[in-house]
């Protein structure tokens, strides 16, 4: 506790270094309400949740961010206050004329790439942490944790990450838990490879090692690549195996022109797999800008074992399928109104689960 006290003052006094009015501040409210059927049961829900972010911008050397959210629902999830982002970035020195970063508090970090699945994402996880939400957000990676980084530019297209993740509520034992590690990453400068990046995040008791190696680059479209796998020294080889994960994703848009406008038409399909635990799942989504304020989305969601995929699915595995349709209106600057509907089925030993999601949003950003 001493340690998050002190992570959290020193992230704030960045934020208090500058007066109020060299800040960015903004803030947006977003409400949703509608009805779940479940299994022939209807209920009727609604949530509710103010987000105040606040920007300093009195320094190019020193930026602190602070973001704190609460929210209200109906249904039972306990929501509340969070303190979403709490951090210092300060600029330094570096070698010659360059500069290093050193960002210290509660702050999100992208390891790896992808929108939706990461396997190079070995700090949060190749799973987004809320799917939901990402749904009427478009933004499904947005996990923060408290951390020490310092990002060094090395030489010309290349850099490192190094990081300090401690786990504050050990602090309360007397045993300092947390995981330690980096990246090295190069940016060849050449459209079929943009970006190269190998990683290690290690547990301070050495219980745990994470690896990962993520490339990211465009042929005809945009693509990444992402491996990792855990290993636990008791017992390497088959740890390594079990939580081996590769993520693959595939992104492309059109612009398709009309008399008056050009419409924007994005596909994107990304694939997590687990090859020794044979699972696989899976996402795509597509958005069209019907015009400057009316878009429409899809996005598919599929979690299954990779051998019913080629066999078809048996009646004996765990299979989850699920469908979105999105219709989004913006009808002033900030506001935005929000319609989506939605299905999903799922099979337990042949006990067969069916959903369905009909909800109105609004969100206004000011």
């Amino acid at each position: 506790m001493v340690m998050k006290k002190a992570l959290l003052i020193l992230s704030l006094a960045g934020c208090l270094l500058f007066p109020v009015t060299a800040a960015d501040i903004s803030a947006n409210m977003n409400f949703s309400t509608g009805s779940v059927f479940l299994n022939g049961t209807t209920r009727w829900t609604t949530s509710a949740l103010a987000r105040v972010s606040l920007a300093s911008t009195g320094s190019s050397a020193v930026r602190g961010v602070l973001s704190a959210s609460y929210g209200v629902n109906n249904s039972g999830y306990p929501v509340g206050f969070s303190l979403e982002k709490a951090y210092v970035r300060f600029r330094l020195p570096w070698f010659g004329d360059s500069t290093m970063r050193l960002t210290v508090g509660k702050s999100p970090v992208s390891w790896g790439y992808g929108t939706y699945f990461n396997a190079g994402d070995i700090v949060f996880g190749a799973s987004p942490n809320d799917a939901a939400a990402g749904v009427l957000s478009g933004e499904y990676r947005t996990s923060a944790a408290w951390m020490i980084l310092a990002s060094l530019p090395l030489y010309d297209t290349f850099s490192a990450d190094l990081i300090v993740l401690p786990d504050l509520e050990s602090v309360r034992t007397g045993i300092v838990e947390g995981r330690v590690g980096g990246r090295f990453l190069w940016n060849p400068g050449f459209v079929p490879l943009d970006a190269l990046e190998f990683g290690y995040l290690g547990t301070v008791d050495g219980s745990a090692h994470s690896v990962y190696a993520a490339f990211d680059g465009t042929l005809w479209f945009d693509y990444n690549l992402s491996l990792s796998t855990i290993i636990e020294p008791s017992d390497a080889a088959d740890t390594a195996k079990e939580n081996l994960r590769m993520s693959l994703g595939l992104f492309k848009m059109f612009n398709i022109p009309t008399d008056t406008r050009y419409v924007p038409l994005s596909f994107r399909i990304e694939g997590l797999y687990a090859p020794f635990v044979c699972s696989f799942s899976g996402f795509f989504s597509m958005d069209i800008g019907v015009s400057d304020s009316v878009g429409v989305g899809a996005v598919f969601l599929c979690d299954m074992p990779a051998k019913a995929i080629v066999m078809g699915t048996p009646v004996d595995v765990d299979c989850t399928l699920s469908a979105v349709l999105t219709c989004s209106y913006r009808p002033v600057a900030g506001l935005v109104l929000g319609l989506q509907g939605g299905v999903a089925s799922s099979v337990k030993d042949s006990d067969w689960d069916f959903a369905g999601t009909l909800m109105f949003s609004c969100q206004y950003s000011f």
